[in-house]
């Protein structure tokens, strides 16, 4: 392309002015009334495309914003009637086969192109077709496993009658025991009122003792109280603290938005300094600019652009079709490797899920029976640490709480909902007073422990609270906390108040639990906060709403009953999971297999595609050398606009600069508010020192009195053991009393909670009777069970694979319904189109005829739509029969030239382009064959006034009426010794 470059110069360059006006102007804001493409080509032969405005300021240099354009514009540059070169339009009558002029057709009516689309979705609809046959294949296998399972559910569901008989003795015997209990306390509660007034005396002695010690403590309440007046001093200091932090802080981003908007103004300024000076040179370059071209002379010439165009138009054929091969490899690959990553992600999350169950499987081998290791591997190093140091503690702590807690008998059931629940209690300790909790608290960073475990503290007591029945949910229902046994009554009593374990229920069914809580028909007992089922899911209401969060928990593993069950659904997992990722592995390997052959194919559709691209380009250098000569139509500079802009961007400076200043005294005012805040922060500082030091003496006071207190407790116990010889069978009867009073209330709120109460006479006999029924009825459920797999197990199989085969059914039918849709409009199309090119083919032959008779010519375009062939036949004098021929080589040069200007017309009918080009369409006509050919020529222009005709002779254009449209270029004589279009070519 560098030798279309004129000899001794670098470059050269081709502009091409596009009006841009009307309704479908192409982005008319930016561009304005005209568009001027130029193309620049070196002598290097490298080239590069300008899009200026009407005002000569470049827009883009992108190729794709000219396709933009073309295409906006409806100018079809690969049409080859769109720019007709006359070889090529001779060629076509007198050489092209029948199924090339054909094929010439529809690419000149655009109907080629509506046909590959047709074909395109043909493929598409082939491949989803395919697609639904393979689903449809998996169907009956998918029926008979469901219809297996469900035949397994009802055998199942047979052993729930047994279940029932069995459930019924198991309520009798649990009442059974309570009423032999009832009895025995009956008798001992007799005895202890014949005790009661033997101790009366006894107990008069002890108040006298507690008398004497309460003078020695009565400081203190008062004590206490001033620590508490201190403690709510202090809280009142922080908040205030809180709030003078809070206003400083709101100063200093004050301060920070006002530099960032000053830092934003200056931004501006310096932005609109540039705009100014940008502005001030482009007048001052538009004055030059203006001047150089005022004093030239339109001396350019215009010579041999046009003989460049026939291989040019072939090459960019050739590029085409080139290109939509590269795309369709392009898209397929594209999809492989979309799909390749789609299952590369697969095997990431399922390694990542294999790694977490491995891990958990190796702790919980390592574990085996240890729960302080199953808490955390922390946990048994603690527990040495604080037996090595119990000495520094005042009261040894309690903790960590998992190891007090235990699933009630026959609770095992419950041990996911109770863990989940507990989940953030199992790890904590308790203290009794805050000096043992900064102990403990160093200890755990002595240890360096990462996540040290969180410590409550509260005083320790020896009993468990007390609580109303009336501030309990009902006796029907099952807490939390009576499923599980708790070693110490702290424990109890810290999980009360800070997990309210004694208003969570538990149910089994999510069913249930959504009847007893969001049923707005019935009555919810106020005393239930919230509920779990038997998986650790977590029921409450909020504001009137109703929430449910899954367990993230998972499974129980500090409560659960044995670890092997565990380990072995992990392995089952392990398993699952490492033969999908094989699976998966080989999906990947045959989809890259199928990929390279498509990458070599594109390999070598690009080098193809560069060399015609680098020969292309060699062409439209040579073009533009020739066209760069041409110089445009000087119009005078519009000054007042530049200054406009100028004047516009100094008032924008001036009033950021005042508003800089106006911040800048903001600025100054929030720093010197500042200074007080600051401070006032001492000052408080300070004070809260002072308290905390206040505190810290307060607490040694009330150390020595618990002390005092601790003393008068030993004396108090040992005054009581010298009474033992009154109170012994007393305190032995009461000691009896208090110990099966709870375990009768255990066993009566047992089985109230599981039936209401069944009145029986009870004996020596009843019980052995009841638990041998119990038995038998457990055998006969063993025995079935043992045939079957667990009910939830085969329920939630049914379910998962009903479930997926409704999916896949629905897929199914959903896709074949849209195939068929598509189907159907695609033969509608096929068929319309049919119709339309038996429409365009009939106007095409009228208007041929018509043009031709204009020399006194007849010819016929004889359409094949079935073989896609087209015949011309030419009839050179209507009036005798020897003037009819059928091939167009025997005619000769002005009779081939006259019947593709015919030709030309006809097509031209039949589409819509706005530029359209005839090259040397009279070189071998007759005067009389060339005058007719320009009038129709010129008609045709008339009659289409908005579209562009450009039509290029070697002859004279004397004979050419002078009117307003037309306008006439001659080209200057061509300078010899320039290279050629046919020297570049050798």
């Amino acid at each position: 392309m560098g030798g279309l470059v004129k000899n001794g110069c670098n470059s050269a360059s081709i502009s091409i002015t596009l009006c841009n006006k009307g309704s479908e102007a192409w982005q008319y804001e930016e561009y304005g009334r005209s568009i001027t493409v130029v193309r620049r080509i070196t002598s290097s032969g490298s080239s590069s495309y300008t899009l200026k405005d009407y005002r000569g300021r470049t827009v883009s240099k992108k190729r794709n914003d000219l396709n933009l354009i073309l295409e906006q514009f409806n100018t079809q540059i690969s049409n080859p009637c769109s720019i007709l070169m006359q070889d090529t339009a001779r060629q076509f009558l007198a050489t092209s086969k029948a199924k090339d002029k054909y094929k010439f057709f529809l690419q000149a009516t655009q109907l080629e192109q509506m046909r590959d689309d047709f074909d395109m979705i043909t493929e598409h609809l082939l491949t989803m077709n395919d697609t639904i046959e393979r689903k449809g294949r998996l169907i009956p296998n998918m029926q008979a496993k469901v219809n297996e399972l469900n035949r397994e559910l009802d055998e199942v569901r047979n052993t729930y009658n047994i279940r029932d008989k069995l459930r019924n003795c198991e309520n009798k015997l649990l009442w059974a025991y309570a009423i032999l209990e009832e009895h025995e306390l009956e008798r001992i509660a007799h005895e202890i009122e014949l005790l009661e007034s033997k101790a009366e005396k006894a107990r008069q002695k002890l108040i006298k003792l507690d008398e004497i010690h309460g003078s020695k403590v009565e400081n203190l309440p008062k004590f206490k109280e001033e620590e508490r007046m201190l403690i709510a001093r202090n809280e009142a200091l922080a908040e205030r603290s809180s709030e003078v932090i809070r206003q400083k802080k709101e100063g200093i981003r004050s301060m920070r938005r006002i530099t960032d908007k000053i830092e934003s103004l200056n931004k501006r300024n310096k932005a609109y300094n540039d705009f100014k000076r940008k502005s001030e040179n482009e007048l001052r370059k538009a004055l030059e600019e203006e001047e150089r071209l005022t004093r030239n002379q339109n001396t350019q010439t215009e010579s041999k652009v046009h003989e460049y165009q026939q291989e040019l138009e072939g090459r960019k054929k050739e590029i085409d079709l080139i290109v939509s091969d590269i795309r369709s490899k392009e898209s397929q690959m594209s999809e492989a490797t979309s799909e390749i990553r789609d299952i590369e992600s697969n095997i990431k999350h399922l390694e990542r899920k294999l790694q977490k169950n491995r891990r958990e499987q190796k702790s919980i081998q390592n574990q085996g029976s240890n729960r302080a290791s199953s808490i955390s591997p922390d946990i048994p190093h603690i527990l040495r640490q604080l037996n090595a140091h119990k000495d520094a503690f005042e009261k040894m702590p309690i903790g960590p709480i998992g190891l007090s807690i235990s699933l009630a008998d026959g609770a095992e059931e419950w041990a996911t909902a109770v863990e989940a629940n507990l989940k953030n209690f199992l790890q904590t300790f308790i203290v009794d007073n805050h000096t043992d909790r900064e102990t403990l608290a160093k200890l755990f960073r002595h240890l360096k422990i990462q996540r040290p475990p969180f410590i409550i503290v509260q005083r320790f007591k020896h009993e468990v609270y007390d609580i109303p029945q009336n501030k309990l949910p009902s006796s029907q229902y099952i807490t939390i906390k009576d499923v599980i046994n708790v070693d110490h009554p702290m424990v109890m009593n810290v999980l009360i108040d800070n997990a309210g374990i004694e208003s969570k229920v538990i149910l089994p069914h999510r069913q249930e639990i959504e009847d007893l809580l969001f049923n707005k028909n019935s009555h919810t007992d106020p005393n239930i906060k919230e509920c779990y089922d038997r998986e650790g899911n977590r029921y409450f209401c909020k504001n009137g709403a109703d929430v449910f969060f899954t367990n993230d928990y998972g499974e129980a593993r500090i409560l659960a009953a044995s670890t092997e069950k565990r380990i072995r659904q992990i392995s089952r997992w392990i398993q699952e999971s490492e033969a999908e990722v094989r699976e998966l592995k080989n999906q990947v390997n045959n989809v890259k297999a199928s990929v390279e052959p498509f990458r070599r194919e594109l390999a070598k559709l690009k080098n193809e595609k560069n060399g015609i691209m680098r020969r292309i380009n060699t062409l439209k250098g040579l073009i533009r050398s020739e066209e760069d000569k041409i110089i445009p139509e000087v119009e005078p500079v519009n000054q007042e606009m530049y200054l406009e802009e100028i004047r516009n961007y100094e008032k924008k400076i001036e009033i950021n600069l005042e508003n800089i200043e106006a911040f800048k005294a903001q600025e100054e005012e929030i720093s010197i508010s500042l200074d007080p805040l600051e401070k006032q922060l001492i000052e408080l500082k300070k004070e809260d020192a002072e308290i905390r030091k206040k505190v810290d003496t307060l607490d040694k006071e009330i150390n020595n009195i618990r002390n005092i207190q601790e003393k008068y407790d030993q004396y108090k116990q040992n005054f009581q053991s010298n009474l033992k010889t009154i109170s012994e069978r007393l305190e032995q009867r009461q000691s009896e009393k208090e110990t099966i009073i709870p375990s009768v209330q255990a066993k009566i709120d047992t089985a109230s909670n599981i039936c209401e109460r069944i009145e029986m006479d009870v004996n020596d006999r009843t019980i052995p009777k009841l638990n041998a029924k119990i038995s038998g009825y457990n055998e006969r459920i063993k025995e079935r069970e043992a045939q079957h797999r667990p009910f939830e197990e085969i329920h939630a199989e049914y379910t998962k694979s009903n479930e997926k085969l409704q999916d896949i059914s629905n897929s199914i039918n959903r896709q074949q319904s849209f195939a068929n849709e598509i189907e159907r409009n695609l033969l509608d199309r096929r068929q319309r189109w049919s119709r339309l090119r038996k429409s365009v083919a009939k106007r095409t032959q009228h208007c041929f005829n018509a043009f031709l008779s204009q020399k006194g010519f007849a010819g016929k375009l004889k359409f094949n739509h079935e073989e896609q062939t087209l015949s011309i036949d030419i009839q050179t004098d209507q009036r005798t029969i020897s003037g009819q021929t059928t091939d167009t080589m025997q005619l000769s040069g002005g009779e081939k030239s006259f019947s593709t200007v015919s030709l030309l017309l006809a097509l031209w009918e039949t589409m819509e382009c706005p530029i359209r080009a005839m090259d040397e369409f009279d070189v071998f006509l007759d005067g009389v064959a060339r005058k007719i050919s320009i009038d129709l020529l010129l008609q045709s222009a008339q009659q289409h006034e908005k579209k562009q005709f450009i039509f290029i002779t070697p002859h004279t254009t004397g004979a050419i009426p002078k009117q307003r449209n037309i306008k006439i270029f001659e080209m200057f004589p061509p300078e010899r010794g320039q290279t050629t279009i046919d020297q570049f070519a050798d």
